[in-house]
């Protein structure tokens, strides 16, 4: 798996190293700025879900699976798909584990090909997906049937009633961070032909890995589409872009009739 840590330090280096050699060039200090808020930031978030996982406490996975339930079980079924290809489960897996990575690389990749306004744009909408998800998880906190339920992917839950049970694993269900990430990198690598086949690939493998590896149910990940396209809004992602090259048309300017009016010289 890449190293996120490692990732950033390398992007850092460059950045550092293009500022000097670039000077002129603003969009290299703009980057390493960014990442600079990467790093504490991640921290943050990290230490806010771990204080969160703690000890054991009560989860809603009964009440999510009978959600999922209603929509067919897709954490179910999608699981043994991965199951039965290996090769697949390793990209999906991949995928979800290098989630950070991929967004790293997005923001650098707006920031270089729409310059640094469109780069603080993405990383100010990923700031906000990851900052907003805790108080969703601790509200209304769900673990995964992977860690719910003991024969996944392979049973079925079976209870006469749903209710909170307690867990030792993670609250992190609802909605799904690692699908709103990747909606968020694939609006934003949209403009670009190569973009968009990544970005769409880059959804797909994440639908699969947070079904699949039991993380999450569909209804979270259903759920981080209105919570992905509010923040994506707010930050003006969907706005289409001026190309450069391209030369705005002349506004005609009205003439008042008075000086219409008046004879030429």
């Amino acid at each position: 798996m890449l190293n996120p840590w490692a990732v950033l330090f390398f992007l850092l280096t460059v950045a550092v190293v293009l500022s000097i050699v670039e000077p002129r060039d603003r969009r290299w200090r703009h980057l390493f700025l960014m990442l600079l808020v990467v790093v504490p930031f991640n921290m943050c978030l990290a230490f806010a879900l771990l204080k969160m996982v703690g000890s054991a406490g009560y989860r809603y996975d009964e009440y999510f699976y009978e959600i999922d339930r209603c929509l067919g079980s897709p954490s179910w079924w999608v699981a043994r798909l991965l199951n039965s290809l290996p090769w697949l489960k390793a990209v999906a897996r991949f995928d979800y584990e290098c989630s950070i990575v991929i967004s790293i690389f997005a923001m650098t990749a707006c920031t270089i090909l729409r310059g640094p306004g469109r780069g603080w744009r993405f990383l100010g909408a990923c700031v906000s997906v990851g900052g907003f998800i805790p108080p969703f998880y601790r509200f209304i906190p769900a673990s995964g049937p992977a860690y719910a339920f003991k024969g996944f992917p392979y049973a079925l839950p079976t209870f006469s009633h749903a209710q909170a049970i307690v867990l030792h694993a993670a609250p992190n269900c609802m909605p799904s961070a690692h699908f709103a990430l990747a909606l968020l990198v694939a609006v934003s690598l949209r403009e670009w032909k190569l973009g968009r086949w990544l970005g769409a690939l880059h959804v797909i493998l994440t639908t699969a890995s947070t079904l699949g590896l039991g993380e999450h149910y569909a209804i979270d990940l259903i759920s981080a589409v209105p919570y992905t396209a509010i923040i994506v809004t707010a930050f003006g992602l969907v706005r289409r872009p001026v190309e450069s090259g391209a030369s705005a048309l002349p506004v005609p300017v009205p003439v008042p009739a008075a000086a219409a009016s008046l004879p030429s010289a």
